[in-house]
């Protein structure tokens, strides 16, 4: 699978999710970002890892879905707060009233 058609698959997680093959999407991207620091390509090794991220966190997101829909609700919330997505949130500042 090339680039592009690891983002049409991403952008288009809405419509494939349920079809999609998502080892081998991360398969794929773990392929492409391998050659890409072989070729010392940062620019590129670093979309990849971001892509990668993209995935990860659809992925996390769609099986927290899932469980929830079965009724495993906890188990659900449990998966939202490990979502990858959660380690990039930025934390509120920390007010001087509060000191």
């Amino acid at each position: 699978m090339n680039l592009g058609e690891i983002e049409v698959a991403l952008r288009s997680a809405k419509m494939n999710y349920k079809t999609r093959d998502a080892k081998s999407l991360a398969a794929s991207l773990n392929a492409l970002k391998q050659a890409a620091v072989a070729a010392r390509d940062e620019r590129a090794a670093k979309e990849l890892w971001c892509l990668e991220q993209a995935l990860s966190i659809q992925e996390t997101y769609l099986s927290a879905v899932a469980s929830m829909q079965a009724h495993q609700f906890y188990v659900g919330w449990c998966a939202l707060g490990v979502c990858p997505s959660n380690r990039f949130s930025a934390r509120p500042a920390r007010s001087a009233f509060l000191e």
